[in-house]
Parts: structure tokens; sequence; C-alpha cells
């Protein structure tokens, strides 16, 4: 099985083929939208949303959602990040993240 590491790797390499070939930020951005519509439509399907509950799933919300992954750090990579910049960086945005769940427990909590 794949290490994450190997992931990371892979898809900056392949991040960077696109850009050999021409592919842009805002290509890649695009491409990002686009596959983001395809995992909120995986979604209605699988919640079966009136409307989109008759529809077959295709890939899933799982499988769409590792399109939308890799979209997002292609552009990540693009703009010169790292894996290891993702890491190091990627611990104080989550430590953010849950300094602010924090803080909603408590406001919460004292409603």
């Amino acid at each position: 099985m794949p290490t994450t590491d190997e992931f990371l790797n892979h898809t900056k390499a392949c991040t960077e083929a696109d850009v050999a070939l021409g592919k842009n930020v805002w290509t890649m951005y695009a491409s990002t939208v686009s596959e983001l519509g395809e995992f909120a439509d995986e979604a209605l399907k699988e919640e079966n949303v009136p409307t989109h509950g008759h529809k077959p799933v295709d890939e899933g919300t799982l499988g769409e959602g590792v399109d939308v992954v890799i979209c997002a750090l292609a552009l990540y990579f693009m703009r010169g990040g790292t894996p290891q910049h993702l890491a190091e960086y990627g611990m104080k945005k989550l430590a953010k993240w849950e300094e602010s769940q924090h803080k909603e427990l408590q406001r919460q909590q004292k409603q």
C-alpha cells in the first residue's frame, strides 16, 4: 500500500508534468471547481435528495473527494508548495482550527 508521502510526491510530480504541458494555476483552479461540483453531485445522490436520488452513484463522494484533494494539492504545488511545508504549516492551521472548535464548544456550554 502506498504511503501518504508517496501520494504527495506523486501528486507533485504529476503537477509539474501538467505545468510543463501548459497547465497553469487558473486552469487547475477550474479543474478544482469542476471536481468540487462532481463531489456535490455525488453527495446529492448519496443523500437521496429529491431530483437527484434516482440517479446512479458514479464514483461516490469518496472517489470525487480524492479528485478534489488532488486538484487542491496541485494548486498548492503550482505555487511552490512542498510536502514538508504542507506538513509543518498544515499542523499550524490545524491547531488554529482546533482552537476555534474549542472556543465554540466553550461558547455553547455557556448557553
